[in-house]
């Protein structure tokens, strides 16, 4: 950046505990000067002043008000346009100054917000006169960094001519691309400007005069058009009569606060053990996200056997009719399906193990360019694994309920009817619908009673209602198949009432679908949101 000898951050450092942050801005207090602020006071003999400036072109308001006290304070800004009428100049500096109680200033100390001071120069070049309505055209910095033109209107109060305290360039903050730009033609403010609507006698002016104001209003209607976040002055002039740069800066380093300019010390390693102790517990998220991965995991993995049995519902007839009691059958199967379990529960712990580490490498690598590191306990993943085959033998477990169920020459037969997980048949489908519309109540009212809560409860309150609108999504399911199936008279003519009247023919299985596609959307939204 071209700024070779300064520096934006210091680190203080002690192995013992004699360092503190208090004792090191104390130290900044004492040691501190106007150039660690960018601050710097330069002697102004034609004008006999001496001045405070930045080298960030706007002063901080933190210390506005106290450079302010018993001086002149100014702000500086480069317009678009000054217009009267159909005539108009473009490209201008206007100087914003406090007016001077003892008439030593530009400013008339009765001068109103909405007047204008205007110089020979510029009144030539409108045929401007004393009364003339005169518009100012000027760039503010909106959201975005993106630039806004405003427009402003003043009645002209004087004309100026071209001499003495009129015509003084040092008004003129070092705006980067005009400061040292030999001609208007080189002039690279950082904004869209048209060269084109430079004229030659504008040249004249930057020749003759460089950045000299062409017109003056009151700081107070300055500052409400051209304060902004980096400050609402450009520039403070002291009289130099019986003062001199040593005392004014003594006087600044008084009354001026290093603290609010950001020069202070923080105890970055406190801060940042305080933001790792109280940071957001996200536990609860990923919990309540993995719970409808886990209802959809059972699901599947009930539905998945139950095809797998069905397709052996002969074999089972078989076993029944040569002696198997239905607890025999069921053990059996079940054993066959809890080896499979332990074996996918195997499987996946490593693939979770591969994912992970795959993914730990995409995001420190090639995303986000930080290290990210590894870490897995073994007993959270014994227990992973663990829980995992039980809620497999459960799953399991509730799809052989009923299968043993049925008489052995129905099984022989191939005529099994058995439903998977169904659910039970509440009476008449009314307390089922008064059970759903319960569920949909307690999921909207949730929300509202967590309100502006701490994380953890707004993340309960979240997944809570989704639980329950998933419930009484699949009872008003069940009920809506229990209508089809027992007391739907009309015939079904059309393949979409075949299809229907089909989905309740096996009600168990079609609300399993319907859990499944319910959990996988909740899931994408939640994670969306």
């Amino acid at each position: 950046m071209d700024h070779k000898g300064h520096a934006n951050m210091l680190l203080a450092a002690s192995e013992d505990a004699s360092l503190s942050v208090e004792r090191a801005n104390e130290a900044i207090k004492k040691r501190w000067r106007l150039a660690d602020a960018g601050l710097e006071i330069r002697k102004l003999d034609k004008q006999n002043v001496y001045e405070v400036r930045s080298n960030r072109i706007f002063i901080d308001r933190s210390i506005s008000e106290a450079v302010l006290d018993g001086a002149t304070g100014i702000l500086t800004y480069f317009v678009n346009k000054l217009r009267t009428g159909d005539k108009s100049t473009p490209y201008s500096t206007v100087a914003a100054i406090t007016p001077a109680k003892d008439g030593n200033s530009l400013i008339p100390p009765d001068m109103k917000d909405d007047e204008i001071l205007i110089n020979q120069w510029l009144a030539d070049d409108l045929g401007a006169k004393v009364g003339d309505s005169i518009e100012l055209a000027y760039y503010i910095v909106g959201p975005m960094r993106t630039l806004i033109e405003k427009t402003r209107s003043f009645t002209v109060r004087a004309i100026l001519p071209m001499s003495g305290a009129a015509v003084d360039p040092e008004l003129m903050p070092d705006f980067p691309g005009l400061v040292d730009a030999d001609n208007c033609r080189d002039w690279e403010p950082g904004i869209d400007i048209n060269l084109d609507k430079i004229r030659p006698k504008d040249e004249t002016y930057w020749d003759n005069y460089r950045g000299t104001p062409k017109a003056f209003v009151t700081l107070a209607a300055g500052r409400d058009m051209w304060a902004n976040r980096y400050g609402n002055l450009t520039a403070v002039r002291y009289a130099a009569d019986g003062t001199s740069a040593e005392k004014i800066e003594q006087k600044l380093l008084g009354s001026i606060d290093p603290g609010s300019l950001g020069l202070f010390f923080r105890p970055v390693r406190e801060l940042g053990t305080r933001a790792g102790a109280e940071g957001s517990y996200f536990g609860w998220l990923f919990l309540g996200l993995s719970f409808f991965l886990i209802a959809a995991a059972i699901v599947l993995t009930g539905l998945l056997f139950v095809f797998g049995v069905e397709s052996r519902a002969e074999q089972v007839g078989m076993l029944m009719a040569v002696g198997f009691v239905p607890k025999q059958v069921r053990r059996l199967l079940l054993a066959e399906g809890v080896a499979i379990a332990v074996l996918g529960a195997i499987g996946g712990t490593v693939a979770a193990l591969l994912y992970t580490k795959i993914m730990i490498y995409v995001l420190s690598e090639l995303t986000i360019g930080a290290p990210v590191y590894f870490h897995a306990k073994t007993l959270t993943l014994i227990a992973g694994a663990v829980i995992a085959v039980v809620i497999s033998m459960i799953a399991i477990w509730l799809t052989l309920r009923k299968q043993v169920s049925r008489p052995a020459r129905e099984l022989l037969a191939g005529a099994a009817r058995w439903q998977f997980i169904t659910a039970k048949s509440v009476s008449r489908g009314r307390i089922g619908i008064a059970v759903a519309v319960a569920a949909i109540i307690t999921a909207v009212a949730l929300p509202a009673a967590v309100g502006d809560g701490d994380s953890e409860a707004v993340a309960g309150a979240f997944f809570g209602a989704g639980a329950l609108l998933l419930t009484a999504g699949l009872i008003l399911s069940n009920v809506l198949l229990k209508m089809v199936a027992g007391r739907w008279k009309k015939p079904f003519v059309s393949l979409g009432g075949l299809g229907l009247r089909n989905c309740s023919r096996r009600s168990g299985r079609s609300l399993a679908v319907v859990a499944l596609l319910a959990c996988g959307i909740f899931l994408l939204i939640a994670v969306e949101v």
